[in-house]
């Protein structure tokens, strides 16, 4: 039986919460990782858009498709005064929800803060009660 790596980032913009959600097979993360350390420039320890030029990020994109990964993104329109984290449980369920879809074994990696991990816990278990993460 094959095992999957998810791995899931999020994003907040004005009237909506983003999560984004890569998966790949643990027999092509090794190719991924390489390709994706590739992308770095000198001195750059990871890739994050937030800091780069558009120019970059369209590079960035070119050289990300090119690794072929599966990718999903879950947007969760918020109205003016909802708290973050609600979006942010709504996106997190419907990932796990969308994951366990596969039918195989895998493994969740989220990046997130240590103030959201309380928070993150009870929506993956309800959402999936035998899943296993790592936060």
């Amino acid at each position: 039986m094959t095992e999957l790596l998810a791995y899931v980032d999020e994003s907040e913009r004005p009237g909506r919460y983003l999560m984004s959600c890569v998966l790949i097979d643990r027999a092509d993360a090794g190719r991924a990782r390489s390709a994706t350390r590739s992308l770095l420039l000198p001195g750059q320890r990871r890739l994050h858009f937030y800091s780069e030029s558009d120019r970059r990020q369209r590079a960035l994109v070119a050289g990300l498709l090119a690794t072929d990964v599966g990718a999903s993104v879950f947007v969760c329109r918020s109205a003016p005064g909802q708290r973050s984290a609600d979006a942010r449980a709504v996106c997190l369920a419907a990932i796990v929800v969308d994951l366990q879809s596969t039918g195989e074994p895998v493994r969740l990696t989220l990046e997130s803060r240590p103030s959201q991990d309380a928070d993150d816990h009870p929506v993956i278990w309800v959402a999936s009660p035998d899943a296993t993460a790592d936060l």
